[in-house]
C-alpha cells in the first residue's frame, strides 16, 4: 500500500501528460530555443565561415567581406526526434503538418566590424520552411580585433562612388540580403512576410565613425548625431526621439539611416535598379526599421510597387524603353506572387502613401 501511495504521488513525466499539454511543450521547445548571439568578434571563427561568389547576387565587388556560416543552424527539434519513438512520432507529426500554433519567425544576427565585414549568424530557425512570417535581422557594430583584419584593409575605393555605381560597401549589404533570401538558413530559398531590421546599441568604445577612414561616404557622413534627426522624417517615425549624446545608440541609428536610404533607392526599381530591386518585391512583404527595438518606420513596399514611376514607350532613352518592356510583364506576375504568399498588394489606383502600420489598408487579399 505504501509503495502504491508513493507511486501515485510521483510527478508525471512528459510521456504521461495529456497529448495537448505535451504538444504545447514540444512547440515551446522548438519555437523558443534560440542560439545566443556572439558577444565579441573573437567568437566569430573564420574557419567556420565561407564566402559566396558575387555572381550569386550580381554584386559588383567585395562579396568576400560577407562571411556566411558553413554549417546550417542546429535543429531545435533534433533532441526530441532522437529521444524515443513516441516523441519522434509526435514531433515529426507537428513539424510535417505545420500545426505549430504561432507565426513562424526566424532571427538572424549580423555583426558589422569596422574593417567593413559582415558576419551573419542564424540564431533562431524553429522550423525549416520556404515561407517565413517574420524575419528579424539584428545588426550590431564592433571594432575589429587586429588579428581579424582582412589581408587587404579597406582602401579608398571601398567608399568612392563612380561610373554610376554605389559605393563598394553598399554591395556588401546587398550581397548579404540576396544570399540570405536565395539560400535561407539551410541552403534553400525563403520568402518573408515581414522583414524587421533592428539596429542595436553598442558597448564598443570609439565606434564612430562606422568606417575605418574618414572618406566622404553615405555611411561615414553620419558621424554627427544631428544628422540622424535631420534625415529622419518626424511624420514617418513613431519614435524619433533619441538622445543625440548617446553614442551607443547613435551608432545604431547611423547604420539604420544608411541601410534605409540604400533600400529606398532599390525600391525605386528605376532603369538602373530594376534588376536589383525586384528581389525585394518578389520575396519580402514589408520592411520595418527599428533602433534598439523601437519602431522607426516602414518602407511601404506594397505602396511603392503600386506607384512605380511609368515612363511609357515614348521614353527618350534606350535604357528607359528597355526597362518598360521588362517592367510591364513583370508587374502583374509579381503582384500575383505576392497575393499567393499572403503579402500586401496595393491597387495602382490607391491615393496617398500609407501611414506607418496602415500598409494593409486598401490592399487586396
Amino acid at each position: 500500500m505504501e509503495a502504491s501511495a508513493s507511486t501515485s504521488s510521483s510527478p508525471p513525466s512528459l510521456l504521461t501528460l495529456p497529448f495537448e499539454l505535451r504538444a504545447a511543450i514540444i512547440t515551446d521547445v522548438i519555437l523558443d530555443s534560440p542560439r545566443p548571439a556572439p558577444n565579441h568578434p573573437a567568437e566569430l571563427s573564420p574557419q567556420e565561415r565561407r564566402t559566396v561568389p558575387a555572381s550569386e547576387s550580381g554584386a559588383w565587388e567585395e562579396s568576400r567581406r560577407v562571411r556566411f556560416e558553413r554549417a546550417p543552424p542546429p535543429n531545435p527539434a533534433l533532441a526530441l526526434l532522437l529521444t524515443n519513438q513516441q516523441l519522434h512520432s509526435e514531433t515529426h507529426s507537428l513539424l510535417s503538418s505545420r500545426s505549430l500554433c504561432r507565426p513562424l519567425r526566424y532571427t538572424l544576427d549580423v555583426a558589422y566590424l569596422q574593417d567593413c565585414t559582415l558576419w551573419p549568424t542564424w540564431l533562431s530557425v524553429p522550423q525549416r520552411a520556404s515561407h517565413v512570417d517574420e524575419l528579424k535581422v539584428q545588426f550590431r557594430v564592433f571594432n575589429c580585433p587586429a588579428d581579424m583584419w582582412m589581408t587587404e584593409k579597406p582602401s579608398r575605393g571601398m567608399f568612392r562612388i563612380g561610373d554610376g555605381a554605389p559605393e563598394a560597401i553598399v554591395w556588401i549589404f546587398y550581397h548579404l540580403m540576396h544570399v540570405a533570401l536565395a539560400h535561407g538558413p539551410c541552403g534553400r530559398p525563403i520568402t518573408v512576410g515581414r522583414l524587421v531590421l533592428d539596429f542595436l546599441p553598442t558597448d564598443e568604445e570609439d565606434i564612430i565613425p562606422l568606417v575605418v577612414r574618414r572618406y566622404r561616404t553615405r555611411l561615414s557622413d553620419l558621424t554627427n548625431p544631428r544628422d540622424f534627426f535631420r534625415l529622419r522624417r518626424a511624420d514617418n517615425c513613431p519614435n524619433p526621439v533619441l538622445d543625440p549624446t548617446d553614442f551607443k545608440t547613435h551608432a545604431a541609428a547611423a547604420m539604420m539611416c544608411f541601410v534605409e536610404r540604400e533600400l529606398d533607392m532599390l525600391l525605386g526599381i528605376g532603369a538602373d535598379m530594376f534588376g536589383y530591386g525586384r528581389v525585394i518585391y518578389e520575396n519580402i512583404g514589408e520592411i520595418e526599421y527599428r533602433v534598439a527595438g523601437k519602431a522607426q518606420g516602414e518602407a511601404g513596399v506594397a505602396w511603392r510597387l503600386a506607384h512605380t514611376a511609368m515612363w511609357g514607350m515614348n521614353a527618350t532613352s534606350f535604357s528607359r524603353q528597355s526597362w518598360y518592356t521588362k517592367f510591364c510583364p513583370w508587374l502583374p506576375k509579381v503582384q500575383e506572387r505576392r497575393r499567393k504568399l499572403g503579402m500586401p498588394v496595393v491597387s495602382s489606383g490607391a491615393e496617398g502613401a500609407p501611414a506607418d502600420g496602415d500598409e494593409n489598408e486598401g490592399s487586396e487579399a
